[in-house]
This record gives C-alpha cells, sequence and structure tokens, in this order.
C-alpha cells in the first residue's frame, strides 16, 4: 500500500485520457486531488495553473452571456494571486493553497454582471473570512491566508468598470480577441467618430496669433485638438456631419461623413488600412552627449556639498519645467524632487513663506529615506 501511494504520476508515450492531469484541465484541482499524491507531488502539482486553469477568455467572449468587462476582471483576479504555495509559510501550504484558490475560482467565476462584480468584496471577500477588517481603511489578512490574499489581489478586486479598463489598461482591447484579429482591434481602438454641430463641437480661435483650433466639450470638460488646415476646416466644415480622429496622434483622419454609419464605416477601413501597413517603428530617444554626463558626473563628485547643489542647479535650470503662477501654490516635496525646489527657489524667486526641504539631501547631496513634506510658495 506505501509502495503505491509512493508512485510516482508520469504518462507513458501513449496519453491516457483519465489522467489527474486532464481532469484538472477542465474542473481544476481540488482537496480531494491531495489525498492521492505523495509531498513530492503535491510540491510539483499544486500550482494556480492546476488549481485554477486558464479560462478561455475567447470562447467564453463569443457566448455573450457576461460582458467583456467582468471577464477582464475575472482574469485579474487570476493573475493576481500567486503561481504556486512557495509564497506561503508554515505547514501543509498546498494544502491551504488548493483551498484558498480553489474557493475564490468558484465564487469569481459564478459572477455574471458589472453590478455583482461592483459588490462582490463586501458580498463574498469581508463574509467569508479573505480578510480582518481593521482601524478606517485598513485590512489583516488570516494567517492562513497570508500568502495568497495581497495588496495585488484587493487591488484587482475593485470592480472600476468598462470605462476605467478602456482608459487605464492597455491590453483590456485585445483580450479575448483571437491572435489574428488584435492589431486590427488596437488600430480600432484608436479611432473614434464625432459628431460637427458647432455647439458642443466647435472651431475658435485661441492665443495671441488667433489660430483656430478645434474644441470638443464632454459636460464640464473640453478637449482641444490642433490639425495644421484648422483654419481652411472652420470655413469648409459643414454642421452637423461626422469626423474620425485619432486619439493617438489626435490628428484628424476624414471629415465631411453624411451620418454615424459612414463614419463607422471609415473607422473599420481606416483600421484594416493600418494593419496592413504594419506598426511604425518607435522612436529612438537621444541619449545624453558625452561631454554633457562627464560634467555633470565631475558638478556631482564637488568636495563642497553647497558647491555641488549651486552647480548642478546652474547646470539644470534649462531642464525646469514647471513654473508658479501668481499668488499661492501647494508643491509636494520629497526626498527624490528637493533638488527641483532648490532650483525653483534660485531660478524663479519662489519665496518661501513656511517649506520644509529635507535636509540630508540639501546638505549632502545623498537621498533620505522615504520622507514626505510639504510647503507653500507665493510669487515674490
Amino acid at each position: 500500500m506505501e509502495e503505491k501511494k509512493n508512485t510516482k504520476l508520469a504518462d507513458f508515450g501513449k496519453k491516457i485520457g483519465g489522467a489527474r492531469k486532464d481532469q484538472w484541465k477542465g474542473r481544476g484541482m481540488s482537496l480531494g486531488d491531495l489525498l492521492e499524491m505523495t509531498d513530492q507531488e503535491a510540491k510539483k502539482y499544486v500550482t494556480k495553473d492546476n488549481v485554477w486553469p486558464k479560462p478561455d477568455w475567447a470562447s467564453l467572449l463569443l457566448e455573450g452571456n457576461v460582458e467583456k468587462a467582468v471577464r477582464y476582471w475575472q482574469n485579474e483576479i487570476r493573475k493576481s494571486l500567486p503561481a504556486n504555495a512557495g509564497s506561503l509559510s508554515g505547514q501543509d501550504k498546498e494544502t491551504r493553497y488548493v483551498r484558498v484558490v480553489s474557493e475564490l475560482r468558484d465564487l469569481v467565476m459564478n459572477v455574471h454582471t458589472g453590478e455583482d462584480a461592483k459588490n462582490f468584496y463586501h458580498e463574498k471577500v469581508m463574509p467569508k473570512g479573505y480578510v480582518i477588517p481593521k482601524a478606517g481603511r485598513y485590512v489583516d489578512v488570516p494567517e492562513g491566508m497570508k500568502g495568497i490574499i495581497s495588496n495585488k489581489f484587493l487591488t484587482a478586486v475593485a470592480f472600476p468598470g468598462e470605462l476605467y479598463y478602456k482608459q487605464r489598461k492597455k491590453d483590456y482591447v485585445a483580450f479575448g480577441v483571437p491572435k489574428e484579429r488584435k492589431e486590427y482591434e488596437i488600430c480600432k481602438n484608436k479611432l473614434t467618430t464625432c459628431l460637427y454641430d458647432k455647439k458642443h463641437v466647435f472651431f475658435e480661435p485661441f492665443g495671441r496669433d488667433g489660430k483656430m483650433r478645434l474644441t470638443v466639450k464632454y459636460g464640464c470638460s473640453s478637449v482641444y485638438f490642433y490639425p495644421e488646415q484648422a483654419e481652411e476646416y472652420a470655413k469648409t466644415w459643414e454642421p452637423d456631419t461626422w469626423f474620425v480622429v485619432n486619439t493617438a496622434t489626435r490628428r484628424i483622419e476624414a471629415y465631411g461623413l453624411p451620418d454615424e454609419a459612414s463614419a463607422m464605416e471609415k473607422v473599420d477601413e481606416l483600421a484594416k488600412a493600418a494593419c496592413e501597413s504594419g506598426p511604425s517603428e518607435p522612436e529612438k530617444k537621444k541619449a545624453g552627449s558625452r561631454q554633457s554626463l562627464k560634467m555633470y558626473r565631475r558638478l556631482w563628485n564637488s568636495s563642497s556639498p553647497c558647491a555641488r547643489m549651486g552647480s548642478v542647479m546652474r547646470f539644470h535650470y534649462l531642464q525646469l519645467m514647471t513654473r508658479a503662477a501668481p499668488g499661492h501654490r501647494i508643491l509636494s516635496a520629497t526626498a527624490s524632487n528637493g533638488l527641483r525646489m532648490a532650483r525653483e527657489i534660485m531660478w524663479h524667486r519662489l519665496h518661501p513663506i513656511s517649506w520644509i526641504i529635507p535636509l540630508p539631501y540639501l546638505i549632502t547631496g545623498q537621498k533620505a529615506k522615504s520622507t514626505s513634506t510639504s510647503g507653500i510658495w507665493t510669487w515674490k
């Protein structure tokens, strides 16, 4: 009996349809499967891919019974979990890993609406004891779940909605899309249609030169586009016509389209053309010259701390991009940007009403450890 228990799992040549590894791909590993394993087998086979096999997201999205944002949320939660039980400590690591991950697998994959995803943390995570509430927004993790429930998991479990994923997650557009259509979807996502109604979308002059720009109003916000032919467009564009804009390059790709259907057809045509032409090579950043780097190194290695600060401030003043507006202004002062604040004092004549800069940084030129301060500045 002991010899049978220690027999190592293996498939010799011919694949056995009822092998345990084949069963895990369909239903996922459970606690019952651990009873038939030795310690060596458990250490090898208790992984996230066996406990929570990666779903075929493309097939699930084609079914259409769950919206794409929810499927993406499910995938984010799965990715937030550790790959195996190596991050756990203590006894029975594999058992605890299978129990927690399999429970989360069943709970998460049974969510079908965005509303259920929003309430998942308060209705499932907290009541089932995955986290223990503390003062304020702080939570603690039970001893048996440490190493599985992490900040990464708590971030993923919050469902912000489809709009957030579209704006903040670069891989959302191509998520669940077949490989042959990914490039097309990425190109299409950069194109958007808009109605030129001269009320919410209109041309207006700006600046001292009176040049024209295209303004698109969204509620209380506005988005501006600066096409080279803006003056010509302002005279020739007919009201109540549609145009297509590339949100990545901010270029007007097409205009004068009679209706929204024509605009969408144009988007499809432009996306296909962009896929056929292939992706453009990204521009390489220009490296600093050897002479500039050598000068910077010489100034930074100056023996005098005061000379070091003054020399570096003079060397970098042209790189200062921020400007202080008239009146009061609040700036964050961390150890890493204390030098920038010092440059503002010297070159923009900012008078500190009350300010604190990490002294170790200003005196020795060395970074202080996670110091965070703030100050109020006025124009002198």
